[in-house]
């Protein structure tokens, strides 16, 4: 078993279909445990403004970059909730945030591209088991 920082790459693999509607996808090759820190994307060839790429598991859905063709890093978070389902608040209105947690495989999706952009997608989590 392992500690710490650790990170798994996925690449979408090259879009197949007509410009400005073709797809691809790919899923990681193992579970991804822990909790995700950051995520990088970089896009191959020449994708259009169009270009969504979604990054989720078998069982959620996670950050969704739409009309992007832009490479760069993202930081994803979600609300904390209460034991009874209810977000936590630090003030009236404000929200608390916390690193996603993962026990799963990790599925790429790259759509709205052209033939053959890619996306490679690199997620860096915290595996404290």
């Amino acid at each position: 078993m392992s500690y710490g920082y650790e990170s798994v790459t996925i690449n979408s693999g090259a879009a197949v279909g007509s410009d400005g509607s073709a797809t691809a996808n790919n899923t990681s090759g193992h579970v991804v445990t822990g909790q995700i820190c950051s995520i990088g994307v970089t896009y191959g060839d020449s994708p259009p403004g169009t270009t969504d790429v979604t990054i989720a598991t078998a069982g959620n859905n996670g950050p969704a970059l739409t009309n992007a063709n832009t490479s760069g890093w993202f930081h994803p978070r979600h609300v904390v909730d209460t034991n009874a389902g209810a977000d936590i608040e630090y003030a009236d209105g404000y929200s608390v945030y916390d690193k996603v947690c993962i026990a799963d495989n990790i599925k790429v999706t790259i759509a709205q591209a052209n033939s053959p952009d890619t996306a490679e997608v690199v997620v860096v989590y915290y595996a404290g088991r």
